[in-house]
C-alpha cells in the first residue's frame, strides 16, 4: 500500500482523513461546492440578473458545471432561468424566494462554521492557518497529479 511513506507523512494522511471526515468540513464543502457555491454568489448579486457565463467565470467552474448546477437549483425552485431583456438568444439567472431563503441559511452555516474555527483557533492559529493554506493553494498545481506526469 502505502509503503514507502515518512512518518511525518503517515502523520499527514492520518490527520487528512480525519479532517476528511469531520462533519464541519463536510459541511463547509458542501457550502463552498456546486450548488452552494452558486446560492452564495447569486445571494450576493443582490436581486441583480447574472448571465451563466459570468457566474462560470467568476466561480472558476466550467460552463457544463454551471448547466448541470444550475438545472438542479431550478427544479428545486431556487432559481429562475429567463431571457436576456436585450438578447433573447442568451439567458439570465435570478434566485426565488424560496432560492434566497436557502441561500441565506446557508451564509449563515458558513458565517456559524467560521466564526466556531475562528472562536477556537485564535487571530495567531488562524492567520497561520490561512498563511499555509495560501502557500498550499500557490504550490498545488505544480504538483503531478499521477505517477504518469513524473516520469
Amino acid at each position: 500500500m502505502l509503503t514507502n511513506l515518512t512518518q511525518q507523512q503517515w502523520r499527514l494522511v492520518i490527520q487528512l482523513v480525519r479532517l476528511y471526515r469531520a462533519r464541519p468540513i463536510a459541511k463547509l464543502s458542501e457550502l463552498l461546492q456546486g450548488e452552494g457555491r452558486l446560492l452564495l454568489y447569486l445571494l450576493e448579486q443582490q436581486g441583480q440578473r447574472v448571465a451563466p457565463s459570468t457566474a462560470s467565470h467568476n466561480l472558476g467552474l466550467s460552463r457544463p458545471r454551471i448547466t448541470y448546477i444550475l438545472n438542479a437549483l431550478r427544479r428545486k425552485g431556487y432559481v429562475d432561468v429567463n431571457p436576456n431583456k436585450f438578447d433573447r438568444r442568451k439567458v439570465d439567472i435570478v434566485l426565488t424566494p424560496k432560492g434566497r431563503d436557502c441561500a441565506m441559511r446557508h451564509k449563515r452555516e458558513l458565517e456559524y462554521l467560521l466564526n466556531q474555527l475562528s472562536q477556537q483557533l485564535g487571530n495567531d492559529e488562524m492567520e497561520q492557518l490561512i498563511r499555509l493554506l495560501t502557500h498550499i493553494n500557490q504550490m498545488i498545481h505544480l504538483l503531478p497529479t499521477n505517477t504518469e506526469e513524473r516520469k
